[in-house]
């Protein structure tokens, strides 16, 4: 199964780019743990998880095809 990933913010600066791939996941737990092993450097930044433009708060099943955003912290007004 293969999951598009969307960064913002200062994951973009530590990732190298602002959308990835990513394939064998089956919910996000195991997404954060490939991310992390790929990317350590994302461990340093604070951000939520949203499935499909849906913030979510718990490991959550995902699907082929599914969207995902890492949203950090954002500031501005």
């Amino acid at each position: 199964m293969k999951v598009t990933i969307l960064l913002y913010g200062q994951l973009i600066d530590k990732v190298g780019k602002n959308e990835i791939e990513v394939e064998d996941v089956a919910n996000t737990e195991e997404l954060i743990a490939k991310l992390t092993a790929n990317y350590p450097d994302i461990t340093q930044i604070n951000y939520k998880i949203a499935i499909n433009q849906s913030i979510i708060t718990s490991t959550s099943q995902l699907n082929e095809g599914d969207e995902i955003a890492l949203l950090p912290p954002f500031a501005g007004g």
